[in-house]
């Protein structure tokens, strides 16, 4: 079984080789991704073997740590539609379930972040360079520590597959994918704060408590055979082991679930089929009418959609690591501040592609006739019903919490000029050239084919068009920030400047619409 599933991977990575010019390009981007980080953690590693013991032995233990949990986490957020991904898909083949862990875990090791996680594991070897039984514990954690590492994606993603498929477990895993890829974005300043702890000796009970936990005992190794401390290497190496032993037999309990033909499926479609049957009001509210037919149901992805609610879950999350960036990195007191303008431009990017959610759906607008104007503006103003009162909200809170009240007109000013016109350049990108995105009813985190250069794409052509058009409202920031009375004028020019935007971008958008529907929906149904 360990060969046949080896052999299918193998298959799978020659045949993404052999697609269409985007799969290659996400592949190449993959690889290069994987070998750069572990090239990078490998100098880290190599550069640590010229520092104290101690030191190494801390700074060893905390990457470590975080390799783990990336593992652990990650995998739930960057799972695309790769066949190995979901052992569901193997429930008719008839193996032992046992025999089928071991095979999928087997295939998982020909993976670029696997290879990349065994190559910068082996640079403990020139860490601890030391003598000849701290570079043979070196290589065992080398091996022990890519295995706890690929057992902890396996065990996590089986067992979230099953949870996603319930709308309760797929709101549960858009908040931690949310709070973990938020948390990723400001890991940069955060670990060069952890790493001046590391050195003035700050973090020393952490790493003790670490060291003695499943997440960074196997990485304590080398440093305790360094030291010859022979009876605290015997009781990490236990700790390491059972580490081992655990996460296999979750890994197998959660792959014998996962395979049985009832599961938790049924529970999840009745809590859906409960939630839909909630009185429904918001039909009465709107105009009965193309345009408001489009504003309800626009309405209702952002309330019910698990690929939108990504969005609003990161909200508050976003918020707050900005407002306490100063307090956790060296930046300075005044990027609060920007915490609305940053939502603002947040709010806008998620408009970029929306149109690629309806999917195969899009034929309903179609079919009904609406315009391409009113199709924009429904959806604009979907977002911006409840986008715009937040974005407001976060402005005023981040002119407080910096104590800078005499800006908070500016800052109010600023974050509706930019949410508005972000909203105006997503008017026209997202019916230019929509690129796929996960069905709906499934993990939002997951990719397909073909996504992510298109994202890329998109997203530069979104910025290249905001830049120039955000420069009215950045001048008059700029010159509130020295003059605070020229805040008022921002809080009066930056949301008409940008609804003038959004009515012109409206009305081109409506004609890319009107003109490229049929082949819109034809893209978006593949």
């Amino acid at each position: 079984m360990v060969g046949v599933l080896l052999g299918l991977r193998v298959r799978l990575l020659r045949n993404q080789l052999r697609g269409g010019t985007e799969q290659v390009v996400l592949l190449v981007v993959g690889v290069l991704f994987a070998l750069g980080t572990a090239v990078v953690a490998a100098g880290v590693l190599a550069g640590l073997r010229f520092a104290p013991l101690d030191l190494a032995g801390a700074g060893v233990v905390v990457l470590g740590a975080l390799a783990l949990v990336a593992w652990a986490v990650l995998p739930l957020l960057l799972s695309s539609d790769d066949v190995m991904a979901d052992p569901v898909r193997f429930a008719l083949v008839p193996v032992p379930p046992r025999r089928l862990a071991v095979g999928l875990l087997a295939g998982s090791v020909v993976t670029p972040f696997a290879v990349a996680t065994a190559l910068a594991s082996l640079a403990l070897v020139i860490t601890f360079s030391r003598g000849a039984v701290p570079v043979a514990v070196a290589v065992v954690t080398a091996a022990l520590g890519t295995l706890t590492c690929l057992l902890a994606g396996r065990a996590v993603l089986t067992a979230a597959a099953s949870l996603v498929s319930g709308r309760r477990g797929r709101e549960a895993t858009i908040a931690v994918g949310v709070l973990v890829l938020s948390l990723l974005g400001f890991s940069g300043p955060v670990l060069v704060r952890v790493g001046e702890q590391l050195r003035t000796g700050s973090l020393d009970a952490l790493v003790a408590v670490l060291a003695w936990s499943p997440l960074g005992a196997v990485w304590s190794l080398p440093t305790v055979a360094a030291q010859a401390r022979w009876p605290v290497l015997a009781g990490r190496a236990a700790v390491a082991v059972a580490t081992v032993v655990v996460l296999w037999l979750c890994y197998e309990r959660a792959l014998e679930a996962r395979l049985r033909p009832s599961g938790a499926v049924r529970g999840g479609r009745g809590r859906d089929r409960a939630s839909d049957s909630r009185p429904d009001r918001l039909a009465r509210l709107l105009p009965d009418s193309p345009a408001g037919a489009q504003l309800e149901r626009s309405l209702r992805y952002w309330v019910r959609d698990n690929r939108y609610a990504v969005s609003v879950v990161a909200l508050p999350v976003v918020t707050l690591l900005l407002l306490a960036l100063p307090a956790l990195t060296d930046a300075p007191a005044g990027v609060a501040l920007l915490t609305g303008p940053f939502v603002g431009l947040l709010l806008a990017f998620t408009m970029l592609n929306e149109i690629a959610f309806d999917g195969g759906a899009l034929w309903l607008a179609l079919s009904a006739a609406v315009r391409g104007r009113d199709d924009r503006a429904a959806r604009a103003l979907a977002m911006l019903v409840w986008g715009a009162p937040v974005t407001t909200a976060v402005a005023v809170a981040s002119a407080v919490a910096g104590d800078r009240h005499d800006l908070a007109p500016a800052l109010v000013g600023a974050s509706l000029g930019v949410l508005l016109v972000g909203t105006a350049v997503a008017a026209v990108t997202s019916v230019l050239y929509p690129y796929p995105v996960p069905p709906a009813g499934s993990n939002p985190f997951s990719g397909t084919s073909g996504s992510g250069a298109a994202a890329l794409l998109q997203q530069a052509v979104g910025g290249l068009a905001l830049a120039p058009l955000l420069a009215p409202v950045g001048v008059l920031l700029v010159w509130a920030w020295a003059t605070p009375a020229v805040g008022w004028v921002l809080a009066l020019v930056g949301p008409l400047y940008g609804a003038l935007l959004l009515a012109v971008a409206v009305r081109l958008g409506g004609r890319v619409y009107d003109s490229r529907g049929p082949e819109l929906l034809a893209r978006l149904r593949r």
